[in-house]
């Protein structure tokens, strides 16, 4: 199995790896014999998702180890990388999955607003990718995998905040795509659609009902689907990778025809009704 030779015996670093996508892969490149250190903010979580994951490793020699990080404070960042690279030799993999989601009018967001996504979304990945780069570079290989969205490729009423980090931080791997393939690193940017993780479901409530109503009639993917078809392509050498249907269509759609594409958005913003309140546990 290609995907189950690649990650074989590699170390992965995965933000926000106690939930979300980022746990669905930390669960996936165990599987197939990764050793997996998974960054986020939460101690509790990060321990019981280790639990979790630690029954996922194919090998007893497999490390399965967590750090308490927030991705917006670069030194911090710094320090764990150089801590996991002094204890396990080496980075192999990085994937930047930790981040945060916000929608609402251009007309009502604060300028603080768009800071705090730029911290989380672009910051906080352009933090892990400048502190596990040197390692990279001197083995002359890795994979780095950010994991964006539709609205990395194509913006939607409501998400101005979500939207602009998304896009810079796409911009921002395709550069690294190309100035690091001479130096025999991997880039990819992982399309993911609308995922069923808690940045998306304890916030999808509080979208605007135009928002809500595009957002709506698009599907919602589990984050093991996203899982399963990114380290399959990651292990393919794939630079774009689209996790479902819906994932592409919309930035396809707006490239070839963006007049249509805008109509029907516009159509469907204009049929808007309020975002049901979440389902109680």
């Amino acid at each position: 199995m290609k995907e189950e030779k690649y990650f074989s015996r590699k170390v992965a670093v995965i933000t926000g790896g106690s939930s979300g996508i980022g746990k669905s892969l930390a669960h996936r490149l165990a599987r197939n014999g990764a050793s997996v250190m998974i960054l986020a903010r939460d101690p509790e979580k990060l321990q019981a998702a280790v639990a979790e994951i630690r029954l996922s490793a194919r090998r007893g020699d497999q490390a399965i180890e967590c750090f308490s990080v927030d991705v917006t404070d670069a030194v911090r960042v710094r320090d764990v990388m150089a801590e996991i690279a002094a204890r396990r030799q080496s980075i192999d993999v990085l994937v930047n999955s930790a981040g945060m989601s916000q929608s609402g009018y251009v007309t009502d967001l604060k300028l603080e607003d768009y800071h705090r996504l730029m911290d989380v979304n672009f910051f906080g990945t352009l933090h892990t990718i400048q502190a596990a780069l040197p390692y990279m570079v001197r083995q002359r290989s890795g994979h780095i995998a950010n994991i964006g969205s539709v609205l990395s490729l194509f913006a939607t009423f409501g998400f101005s905040t979500y939207a602009s980090s998304k896009y810079a931080t796409a911009g921002l791997t395709e550069v690294l795509r190309a100035e690091l393939k001479p130096r025999g690193i991997r880039v990819s940017l992982v399309i993911a659609g609308y995922a069923d993780t808690p940045m998306y479901t304890q916030t999808r409530h509080l979208e605007p009902p135009e928002t809500y109503a595009i957002t709506r009639g698009s599907g919602i993917i589990h984050p093991d689907q996203v899982a399963e078809v990114a380290a399959r392509k990651m292990a393919e050498g794939d630079y774009m990778i689209y996790a479902n249907f819906e994932a592409r269509i919309l930035p396809f759609l707006s490239r070839l025809w963006p007049g249509l594409a805008n109509r029907i958005l516009d159509f469907m913003a204009s049929r808007a009704k309020p975002a049901p309140p979440p389902e109680k546990e």
